[in-house]
């Protein structure tokens, strides 16, 4: 409900996004203290502040029935959790 169009597109500040057609692409998200950098093809595409009270949790989304999404050769680095959250802990509503 964030208001975001289901494609994601928006004003991009005059950037464009370095996609590659009917090819792989690659993403890196990057974390440093409290700040984050998107770059799509090792160009940066993104870059913002982390406010405090982020959670900083990280997932996949696409709408199936609008996209097609296919991911491979994923890495995660840093000190990420060793466990899974419960489900009670994935889908709790946040207040």
């Amino acid at each position: 409900k964030s208001g975001v169009k289901f494609d994601n597109l928006g004003e991009s500040k005059g950037i464009k996004v370095p996609l590659k057609d009917k090819q792989w692409n690659k993403a890196k998200l990057s974390v440093k203290g409290d700040s984050l950098t998107v770059e799509v093809n090792g160009t940066v595409v993104f870059e913002r502040a982390i406010e405090s009270t982020n959670q900083r949790t990280f997932g996949l989304f696409h709408y199936s029935d609008r996209t097609e999404a296919r991911v491979r050769n994923v890495y995660l680095t840093g000190s990420w959790s060793k466990q899974v959250p419960t489900a009670e802990q994935l889908f709790e509503l946040k207040k």
